[in-house]
């Protein structure tokens, strides 16, 4: 996910909001509160730090910058170390996330949750991926990336005598034909992806498990991996099943560019910038970052796959993965929860979107929101606004770990072919997951 996303430049007074308690230590001197972060997310933290010193006289904050392998590999010792931060960043996309999570290493954050106001601003099914399954709030997420669905070019559209439809929605496999058939004729290639990038498939495949798995299932989906949470749904479901023949159908009827099993995510942005492609799917550029990635000013607009399950409002897919947490070694864990709270206000969560770090993940006030995102490219204001209106679906390849949304894409591949059918995958997902359950 591109993450280059930029933004104007606002000035935002704040006001102490929190009601935890300081350390008694904190008159003795300074108090080091050590805060991990990302690289490309610094400039926004190094604000916050800021604010968080100026709030709290007697405390430095302390920035612990992480590159990707370290979050990746060696970060579980550190969070587990007695050098442990008070505010770690574990991605619960990445092993060391799950590994604190089964040996019970972050601290509930229950509080930090009601005194943000974070379920009600992220929404339910935002909430709803961030609780554990022992019902407890651990980790807040910092900010938002949307997919699932297609960049359009209005231009192309013009020309092939098709109709954008005013909510976004194509509606049905049929209509997504019809609109396929209609762009060939008019010599554009229907949609573009990255067919070899090893997750694009993969990223369509949530968009139609969002739209044909019921809720209830998704979710032990999304979380069943984990030994302590009955495996009450299998990948084998006749909903698993549907969501997987959506792609073949796109395939089937030619949807995709010509020859895209072989091209990979930079071949598909190039025809689609060239204007040879009349769609492509969000992945490829997301929102804030999608004509630094074009190069090219395109007349765009924004459609969303059609659903799984007939007569369904889609909703685009929300990536989540920059999530933080406490370690249970953490030497100042009140103070770091009052961090997170400031972290996730309105004024903050302004002061991220200005960074040009990302969008915001939970839902601003509507006046804040057009002054942040104005300077955007109105199809993505667009996009932002059908967010905050009608909300984001959480991806089932955001919440389970590299060993079940790293194969799926090699999977549907064979599916396309005609190697594998969608029992047999079900079948390989089941076992992988009971693998990851007993490891």
């Amino acid at each position: 996910m591109n993450r280059n996303i930029k933004f104007i430049t606002a000035t935002v007074a704040l006001t102490a909001m929190t009601v935890f308690t300081l350390p008694s230590s904190s008159a003795a001197g300074v108090i080091t509160l050590t805060v991990q972060t990302d690289s490309y997310i610094q400039p926004a933290f190094k604000i916050v730090a800021d604010e968080f010193e100026k709030q709290n006289p007697g405390v430095k904050v302390e920035l612990q910058v992480l590159d990707a392998q370290t979050q990746t590999t060696t970060n579980l010792q550190i969070m587990t170390s007695d050098a442990a931060p008070d505010v770690a960043s574990a991605p619960m996309n990445l092993p060391p996330y799950a590994a604190m999570m089964k040996a019970k290493q972050f601290i509930p954050i229950d509080d930090v949750w009601k005194e943000a106001n974070l379920k009600e601003r992220y929404g339910a099914g935002v909430s709803s991926t961030l609780v554990a399954p022992d019902g407890k709030n651990y980790q807040v997420l910092l900010g938002a990336v949307y997919y699932g669905f297609a960049w359009i070019n209005k231009d192309a559209f013009a020309k092939a005598k098709i109709k954008i439809p005013a909510d976004h929605q194509i509606g049905s496999m049929a209509n997504l034909k019809a609109m396929g058939t209609k762009l060939r004729a008019a010599g554009y290639e229907p949609m573009s992806i990255g067919g070899s990038s090893g997750y694009h498939l993969t990223w369509m495949l949530d968009s139609f498990l969002a739209s044909g798995v019921p809720e209830k299932k998704l979710s032990n989906l999304r979380t069943n991996f984990v030994s302590d949470v009955p495996v009450t749904t299998s990948y084998t479901d006749a909903s698993v099943g549907k969501s997987l023949t959506q792609l073949k159908l796109m395939y089937d009827a030619k949807l995709f560019q010509t020859g895209v099993l072989g091209q990979d995510q930079n071949v598909g942005m190039a025809l689609f910038a060239a204007g040879k492609a009349a769609m492509m799917m969000g992945h490829n550029a997301t929102p804030g970052g999608l004509k630094d990635r074009l190069r090219v000013n395109l007349n765009l607009d924004f459609l969303f796959l059609p659903p799984t399950t007939p007569g369904l409002k889609v909703l685009p897919n929300l990536s989540g993965s920059n999530t933080y947490q406490i370690p249970v070694k953490a030497k100042n864990p009140e103070l770091a929860k009052k961090f997170l709270v400031l972290l996730m206000s309105d004024e903050m969560q302004l002061e991220y979107v200005k960074s040009g770090a990302g969008l915001s993940a939970v839902k601003l006030p509507k006046a804040a929101v057009e002054k942040a995102y104005s300077t955007l490219d109105p199809a993505v204001l667009k996009l932002i606004r059908y967010a905050n209106e009608f909300g984001s679906s959480p991806g089932w390849a955001e919440g389970v770990p590299a060993g079940l949304n790293g194969v799926t894409d090699p999977m549907i591949q064979k599916l396309f072919l005609g190697k594998k059918n969608v029992k047999q995958i079900g079948t390989e997902l089941d076992a992988i997951r009971n693998k990851l359950r007993s490891s």
